[in-house]
């Protein structure tokens, strides 16, 4: 059991974004290469739990799925027709194709969520039950079976957003306020949508894989810990980004985590990361002069 949970924070940890951060650091290899020499490191770890460690086997199939979409979303980023149409000096150019690529990814993760595990239920595809009271979280104030995930979604939203925005000052704007409330009006219809999507997006592809695939294999505490790993990770290139970034959205994933395995759904972990994405897209145009 302890061999097997140590293989565990290793396949997450060789899954998530470490090897990108290390290879942009220190190599000048394209995101296409990156992402394959990336994918085939998930294999070898997908080949040894096949062979050693079978109860993880559907984790590093996930786990493998996931990278083989950056591969694809690496060349469909790296087209002209991409390019042309999706331009990177603008909100919605920037912002839109992104969310587009990961809309692409997390549909084949959803898909093949479905196919391994057999059900919307037991994929966490599902909104959850909001009256289920949260656990104990002691470090949050938060005790024993004393309010439902339902209320608990709400005000941990408006706190975490709160956050999120001073990290979106620290990180991505440099304390460099811009008066962009016009572009802000005006881009607030994408807002809404791009931090709807994003946000929906980003759960399947960093929380139902992992929750999915370890929920009847480790402790509660490890699978949220993991989920964290691979969320927080993700983000380092994110807005917040940079270690205090990575720190923030581990956290964020954390909590998310714990929320998902509660309610045995996503809903209120997409409402929680739906507001913070409302804030950071809200914050990157009003503080970062971003044009439509």
């Amino acid at each position: 059991m302890k061999r097997e949970r140590i293989f565990a924070y290793f396949s997450v940890l060789i899954a998530s974004d470490f090897l990108l951060i290390f290879s942009r650091s220190f190599f000048n290899l394209s995101s296409i290469m990156t992402a394959s020499v990336h994918a085939l490191f998930v294999l070898f770890m997908m080949i040894i739990s096949a062979i050693y460690f079978k109860r993880l086997l559907k984790l590093n199939l996930m786990l493998l799925a996931v990278n083989v979409t950056y591969v694809l979303t690496a060349f469909l980023y790296g087209t002209e027709p991409f390019k042309q149409w999706f331009d990177q000096s603008v909100f919605v150019g920037q912002f839109g194709g992104s969310i587009l690529l990961k809309m692409i990814a997390a549909v084949l993760i959803a898909l093949l969520l479905i196919a391994v595990f057999g059900s919307f239920e037991k994929s966490y595809l599902m909104m959850g039950n909001l009256k289920v009271k949260a656990d104990r979280m002691g470090w949050l104030g938060i005790d024993h079976q004393k309010i439902s995930w339902g209320k608990l979604a709400v005000i941990s939203a408006v706190l975490i957003s709160l956050g999120t925005f001073l990290g979106t000052v620290v990180t991505v704007t440099g304390f460099t306020f811009v008066r962009n409330i016009d572009g802000l009006l005006s881009l607030l219809p994408f807002v809404l949508i791009f931090a709807l999507g994003n946000s929906l997006f980003e759960g399947i592809l960093y929380r139902n894989t992992i929750i999915a695939s370890l929920t009847s294999v480790l402790d509660k505490n490890d699978v949220v810990i993991l989920g964290a790993i691979f969320f927080g990770v993700a983000h380092y290139f994110g807005a917040p980004g940079g270690p205090l970034g990575v720190a923030m959205s581990g956290v964020l994933g954390w909590y998310l985590c714990r929320s998902m395995i509660e309610t045995k759904g996503l809903f209120t972990s997409w409402l929680i990361h739906f507001l913070q994405d409302v804030v950071i897209f809200s914050a990157v145009i009003l503080l970062g002069g971003f044009g439509i």
